[in-house]
C-alpha cells in the first residue's frame, strides 16, 4: 500500500528505487487508500501548476486499486489501544504513521517515501 509521501517521491521523481519498484510491479498489486488519493488531490490543486498536476495525478492513480478508508479503518486509527502502543515508540509518529499502523493491523502492508 502506498502512503502519499511515496507517491510524490514517484510522481516527482525523486526515488528511484521507488520507482523501479512499482515499474516491476502488476498495478494490481499496489494498492492505495481513498485517504492518499485525497492528500494527493489536495497537494496537486495547491500546486502552482494545477492544471497540469491533477492529470498527471490522475494518470498515476488510475493505474492502482484504491481501497476506502471506512468505519473499520476509522475505529483500528482512532482506537486508543492502538495509539497507546504506537506512542510508546521511542520516536513519535506522525498522524499519518498511525493511520498507516491501522492499515496495517487490516493486513495491507504500507510503501512509505523515503
Amino acid at each position: 500500500m502506498l502512503d502519499t509521501n511515496a507517491c510524490i517521491q514517484y510522481l516527482n521523481g525523486t526515488s528511484t528505487h521507488l520507482r523501479r519498484k512499482l515499474e516491476s510491479s502488476q498495478p494490481e498489486e499496489i494498492f492505495l487508500c481513498a485517504i492518499v488519493r485525497a492528500e494527493l488531490f489536495y497537494g496537486a490543486i495547491k500546486s502552482a501548476n494545477a492544471s497540469k498536476n491533477v492529470q498527471k495525478l490522475r494518470h498515476f492513480l488510475n493505474r492502482f486499486i484504491s481501497l476506502p478508508f471506512d468505519d473499520q479503518s476509522a475505529e483500528i486509527y482512532g482506537c486508543s489501544t492502538s495509539r497507546q502502543t504506537l506512542e510508546s515508540h521511542a520516536e513519535p509518529l506522525s498522524e499519518e504513521g498511525v493511520r498507516n499502523h491501522g492499515l496495517g493491523r487490516l493486513g495491507f502492508r504500507t510503501v512509505h517515501g523515503g
